[in-house]
């Protein structure tokens, strides 16, 4: 299907082209929980993970199919659903909801 490895797919600048713009990773910013880290792999940044999250919803791939340029998926799962444990994604949820009723 593809002439090139994945790995050099994430090079392409079409992959990206619905990942987060600098406008919106700044709204979104300031409303992310603070992480705080205790050994273990180095951290996958926010936006990156973020990204992330949006590409698997955007395709419906599992997560093993995650381009490597957004972290390892294993890592990302994790992070996802230790977010949905703590009540993350609704908390953004209902702090964008507040955001765009505020404009």
């Amino acid at each position: 299907m593809f002439s090139r490895p994945i790995a050099s797919l994430c090079s392409l600048s079409a992959l990206h082209r619905h990942d987060l713009t600098n406008q919106e990773w700044a709204s979104l910013q300031p409303i992310l929980p603070s992480t705080t880290r205790r050994g273990g792999r180095p951290h996958l940044d926010d936006r990156t993970f973020l990204n992330a999250v949006l590409w698997l919803l955007r395709t419906g791939s599992p997560w093993r199919d995650l381009p490597p340029c957004y972290g390892n998926w294993s890592s990302v799962a994790t992070r996802f659903y230790r977010w949905c444990q703590r009540a993350v994604w609704q908390g953004l949820l209902e702090r964008l909801q507040q955001l765009s009723e505020q404009r």
